[in-house]
């Protein structure tokens, strides 16, 4: 597959396990020159953090945070997980777990093939 980006896609959910290899094989690490600093100071009762984006020296390679099992786990738990995909390729993902009460849905994972990021 080339590396050329794609401008047409469709989100779907993801249907086999096949596709769940797929996204597994997706680049899931990161390229990153800024962080962000916490600073936390007691004032009397409170305590204030905050949070300022600091610029590194040079570029930091960031890995994913979750391990393949875990990926595979919330595959099966089947909340909703939806595959990005053109021309029959994974572009990338999202795993989104549902709350029924209060109905919310929080975002687990959100990885974008390198290829067409940014």
């Amino acid at each position: 597959m080339s590396t050329q980006k794609r401008s047409q896609f469709i989100v779907r959910e993801i249907q086999s396990q096949a596709e769940l290899a797929s996204c597994l094989d997706l680049d899931h690490t990161y390229v990153t020159d800024h962080v962000w600093q916490m600073d936390l100071r007691d004032e009397g009762e409170e305590t204030v953090v905050r949070y300022r984006t600091v610029r590194l020296p040079r570029l930091m390679d960031v890995p994913y945070p979750r391990e393949r099992d875990q990926l595979t786990v919330a595959w099966q738990k089947l909340d909703c997980f939806l595959v990005a995909e053109s021309d029959d390729h994974i572009l990338g993902y999202v795993n989104l777990r549902i709350e029924l009460v209060p109905s919310r849905g929080w975002i687990q994972d959100l990885v974008v093939g390198k290829a067409f990021r940014r």
